[in-house]
């Protein structure tokens, strides 16, 4: 059971942790991974990106190290993604994007597990 204190909205914790009350299905180890490089000062990575898998599974969608640009250029515009990004500063940004060509049902799926 999570640590209701450390949790906040969106989908990641203040500590860095996914938040489990989200409603969506987080336990793919990868996601805690990579989540845990972009919080690092020590890793490359920088930023990540999860993408659904069925009506409420996430998975990692892609990585990468090379910031915001990078970040953009990623995501696909026929998909509702979720992600992160550390910035230059160490401030850590949290995001959702419903893109233009996602299925009409899709956009409510990002907007409606809180």
């Amino acid at each position: 059971m999570a640590d209701s204190s450390k949790a906040s909205g969106g989908l990641f914790r203040t500590d860095g942790g996914v938040r489990a009350t989200s409603g969506l299905d987080v336990s793919d180890p990868e996601i805690a991974d990579a989540w845990a490089k972009v919080r690092s000062d020590g890793s490359e990575e920088t930023w990540l990106l999860l993408g659904y898998e069925g009506k409420t599974k996430l998975k990692v969608h892609s990585t990468g190290g090379g910031g915001a640009v990078e970040l953009q250029e990623a995501i696909d515009d026929s998909q509702v993604l979720f992600g992160g990004l550390r910035t230059k500063e160490g401030k850590f940004l949290c995001l959702m994007c419903s893109g233009q060509d996602a299925g009409a049902m899709a956009p409510g799926r990002g907007g409606g597990p809180q």
